[in-house]
């Protein structure tokens, strides 16, 4: 007997030292795929990290189960690995529909494939605080940011993947530079249904601008060098470099022209297409027998308003094609080439090449924490210097491409004197300018209506252009969409063909100190513009290619 009892203990002990060495090996197994999961997921090879994290899933699904989902760090690294397994699956099927029949992909197919995937991180980020393991793995840094998705999951269920809307998306030219970043030359009006595109219509600026009838009195700048006499127009409506501003002004204005139910706007800059050229590739139109390249697709979008007449299509047309070819080329990338596109989307975000504005408190709020609504705004602090420069090419021309800008700023306790040096590198031109009311320059003179943005407390003293003094700027105080004050200072410059002009003018404000935060806001449709920042005998050099924050030591 004893030794039946014995034998039973040996072959107890030989399962459990059997069972521990599978659970090891499974768990090393699991553990090396995860961990090729996450460094190919770091590498945005999707497709990788979804191959892996299928291998690493089988022994945690099962230690999942075993302990009934009671120990938190499995069950986060259970459903980690089932949503990046997933997420191939789901992507493929949607693809392979969108590039056999792209209208038989359902509104519930989205809402479905985009619902699974916010349950699993709302689950994950329900799990993290729980776990003891992750804690020490996972920085406070990355929980943020899985708590700022899963809210934003949240928001997008409720906003966008419920019911119809419709979106007007701006098409902006900063070739010839305006407030938002660029002459809007076309415009679409795009249609959801549950998250899902059902509908675009492409039309030319003036197709809904001239179905406008009610008269509009023009704001400063408008008024005198761009409405001639008409009141205010569609094309001149993104006037304010405050993003919602415009965006509220140009939602008035489609609805007066009878475009109404809309639940928000996008403004896109030409650069954005260029972007993904550089991905894509050359975009081939062969009904026109064009090559739309990033470097000519200004030329070939752009609106000639010299041949617009009303009821033209034409430009409707070009532009419906070259937007269907890039749509097919952008689902035909390889896998690294996709990879590419979501970080290049989010610096042309920060960059202020894509902007937001939607009527729904909750998505505009989303829009602003994400730093994707380009409003102006500063911190509510009385140690704050803040200054926003904008321009806007009232010359009816393409001159601002060819201009280049640099900044000095020399920051006092009290007073701040500012440089900025304009550089107009187009060639001289006898071609006469097209607008009458700077008729008196050259085709490719750049007039440029000029503002300043600063705190109301900021008192402008002297205004000097190419050594001469300005007497005659405006000043008006604003209330910004985020709801604070600030001063706009206006007037009007001309920097001439091949020559550099320096704007120099000199400010009061309250009394700086160490530590002081100097607030610099860029404007859309301006690539960068060099920075120099004097305090206390110390020259900081900046490059402003978005939205910067700068504290003095």
């Amino acid at each position: 007997m004893f030794n039946h009892f014995s034998q039973r203990l040996k072959l107890a002990l030989l399962s459990l030292i059997g069972v521990v060495i599978f659970s090891s090996l499974g768990f090393s197994w699991s553990l090396y795929f995860s961990s090729q999961s996450l460094t190919a997921l770091r590498d945005r090879n999707l497709l990788k990290s979804a191959i892996s994290a299928q291998r690493a899933l089988p022994v945690v699904t099962v230690a999942t189960r075993l302990t009934m989902g009671l120990q938190p760090d499995l069950v986060v690294w259970h459903d980690s690995l089932s949503l990046l397994a997933q997420s191939t699956t789901y992507i493929n099927q949607l693809r392979e529909v969108l590039e056999i029949a792209p209208d038989e992909v359902s509104p519930a197919q989205v809402k479905d494939f985009t619902s699974l995937a916010f349950e699993a991180l709302d689950n994950i980020n329900r799990q993290l605080p729980k776990t003891w393991l992750l804690q020490h793995f996972v920085s406070q840094e990355r929980l943020t940011q899985l708590q700022e998705v899963v809210s934003l999951g949240k928001i997008v269920q409720q906003e966008v993947l419920t019911g119809p809307q419709t979106w007007v998306v701006l098409f902006q030219n900063p070739q010839e530079l305006r407030p938002t970043g660029g002459f809007m030359g076309s415009l679409a009006f795009v249609t959801l249904d549950n998250g899902s595109i059902t509908k675009i219509e492409i039309q030319d600026i003036y197709q809904p601008a001239g179905q406008l009838t009610t008269y509009l009195e023009p704001p400063a700048g408008v008024k005198e060098y761009l409405s001639g006499g008409k009141g205010w127009q569609l094309p001149d409506a993104n006037w304010s470099p405050d993003f919602p501003v415009s965006a509220q002004t140009i939602l008035k204005m489609l609805a007066e022209s009878g475009y109404q139910n809309l639940n928000g706007v996008v403004a896109v800059n030409l650069d954005v297409a260029k972007s993904l050229m550089r991905v894509t590739g050359p975009i081939s139109l062969p009904d026109y027998e064009i090559q739309v390249t990033p470097e000519n697709v200004a030329q070939v979008l752009r609106t000639n308003r010299g041949d617009f007449f009303p009821g033209s299509v034409s430009k409707q047309h070009l532009l419906s094609s070259y937007f269907t070819q890039l749509k097919q080329q952008l689902l035909e990338l390889e896998p690294a080439q996709q990879a590419q596109l979501w970080p290049l989307l989010l610096g042309e975000v920060t960059r202020k090449n894509v902007q937001f504005y939607a009527l729904s408190p909750e998505l505009e709020t989303l829009f602003i924490n994400s730093r994707a609504a380009s409003l102006l705004s500063f911190p509510q602090d009385l140690n704050t210097f803040y200054l926003t420069l904008s321009e806007a090419n009232v010359g009816i021309n393409k001159a601002n491409q060819n201009i280049s800008r640099t900044v000095t700023l020399k920051i006092q306790p009290t007073t701040t004197q500012a440089t900025i040096t304009f550089s107009n590198q187009n060639q001289l031109s006898d071609r006469p300018n097209l607008s009458p009311e700077t008729a008196g320059a050259r085709h490719l003179h750049y007039i440029n209506y000029q503002r300043l943005y600063v705190l109301p407390t900021t008192q402008l003293i002297s205004l000097t252009y190419r050594d001469r003094k300005i007497e005659n700027w405006q000043e008006t105080l604003i209330w910004t969409a985020a709801g604070q004050e600030l001063k706009e200072i206006s007037f009007l410059l001309t920097v001439l063909e091949s020559q550099t002009s320096r704007l120099e003018l000199e400010m009061t404000h309250l009394p700086l100190a160490a530590k002081t935060q100097v607030v610099l806001q860029k404007q859309s449709g301006i690539t960068h513009i060099p920075y120099q920042l004097v305090w206390q005998g110390q020259t900081h050099f900046l490059n402003l290619d978005q939205d910067l924050l700068f504290t003095l030591p």
